[in-house]
């Protein structure tokens, strides 16, 4: 349509955690828009109120994030609640006067687990952005985001009364098992469109070369998760114990040593998970293997993520966007599922045999990592993939111009 005006873009995600899984998923929604809607403005919110990434990789775990890992599972809301009207509504009130177009935009919620209820974070943050359009010229939108199924009476009761909305024009999610929660959630009333992620685009997105050298030794991503980040996600009687999981990072690590390969210790750059990798390199120096390993410098940036990750030949890690994004630079993944969202993304890459629902021993690790080292990635599923991720996002531009 060569004659339709421009449009405005509202992107909402995580933008700015220090999980920077999620800035790729934000450049890469941006990526795709301009393609589609080439000339639009385009400008984001973090659903959190941040502005920036986090300025040094020297920062410890905040203490009101240790009360809420340790605090009984029921106070856990009850923080959340004070913390809201203490400071988080005021923090997205302002990045929203700062960042939200006046009048005449599509609100778009780009990507990531944003229909989650981890102890009413997302629900309040989520329904209070709802609640800012009712008075405004602006439509509504989802795109490949992930749905929990699981969820308190009020976090419920929050996202059910921002789907009641008429202003949402689409609504799209990355899995099939977010399709049946949230379909289960809204009662059916709206269509519940199928997409991919789009952090499948990161090749293109950070206009990347293949970064890996063709000669021995292969070099291995570990991309270590912090236990306690993990479990506070998860149920209760699912928790991720630290010391088994430090212990198989070790034994893996040691056995890819033993066969030649370069293993290097990577994490997505939370303080936590930052941390926790350097405990696994501090226990494999006091073994003697410092110098035959490396340790990544921690991420500051989304492109700092791609960048480390483009370097290896095959990955392994817990945390969905690590393996997204080696799987859109060509590179295998053997993915550890902790949370039911890992295992429906190698569904979707019909890697189901490279995903384990419960951690591996190291054995068995280090077997399928040199199993996706043969196989390597399928690229005309991967093609295909990823046009259905434009192709959605192509709909939603579609429908906000109609």
């Amino acid at each position: 349509m060569p004659n339709t005006p421009p449009k405005n873009f509202l992107i909402c995600t995580a933008k700015y955690s220090d999980n920077l899984g999620d800035g790729v998923i934000s450049d890469c929604t941006e990526y795709l828009i301009k393609k589609a809607s080439p000339g639009s403005s385009i400008n984001h919110i973090d659903i959190a109120g941040r502005t920036q990434y986090r300025p040094s990789a020297k920062q410890d775990i905040k203490l009101a994030k240790k009360i809420f890992f340790f605090i009984p599972h029921f106070l856990q809301p009850v923080m959340t609640l004070v913390a809201w009207h203490l400071f988080m509504k005021k923090r997205l009130d302002d990045a929203w006067s700062k960042n939200a177009p006046d009048d005449n935009f599509l609100l778009l919620f780009g990507g990531g687990q944003l229909i989650s209820d981890l102890a009413l974070n997302f629900p309040l943050k989520f329904n209070h952005l709802i609640n800012k359009t009712k008075s405004i010229n602006a439509k509504l939108a989802t795109n490949a985001i992930g749905v929990s199924s699981k969820m308190s009476a009020l976090g419920k009761f929050l996202y059910t009364s921002s789907f009641n909305s008429t202003k949402w024009i689409h609504l799209s999610v990355r899995d099939q098992e977010s399709q049946q929660a949230l379909k289960t959630l809204i009662n059916d009333s709206k269509d519940v469109a199928l997409t991919v992620d789009p952090a499948l685009w990161t090749s293109e997105c950070y206009n990347l070369e293949n970064d890996r050298p063709e000669e021995h030794p292969e070099i291995i991503g570990l991309g270590i998760a912090h236990p306690l980040e993990l479990s506070a996600h998860i149920e209760k009687s699912k928790k991720i114990p630290p010391e088994e999981t430090l212990k198989f990072w070790t034994d893996l690590t040691i056995k890819l040593v033993d066969a030649g390969k370069k293993p290097v210790l990577f994490s997505n750059g939370s303080v936590e998970d930052v941390l926790f990798c350097e405990e696994v390199y501090a226990q494999l120096a006091q073994q003697g293997y410092s110098s035959k390993i490396e340790l990544s410098a921690a991420p500051l940036q989304p492109v700092d993520l791609v960048k480390n990750i483009n370097r290896f030949h095959a990955v392994i890690s817990h945390r969905l966007h690590a393996n997204i994004i080696a799987n859109s630079l060509l590179i295998p993944t053997v993915q550890l599922g902790w949370d039911a969202k890992v295992k429906s993304f190698a569904k979707i890459m019909g890697r189901e045999s490279s995903c384990f629902e419960k951690l591996p021993t190291a054995s068995i690790a280090f077997e399928a990592i040199e199993d996706v080292l043969k196989v390597g990635i399928d690229k005309a599923h991967l093609t295909k993939l990823k046009q259905i991720s434009y192709d959605n996002i192509n709909e939603i531009v579609k429908r906000y111009r109609a």
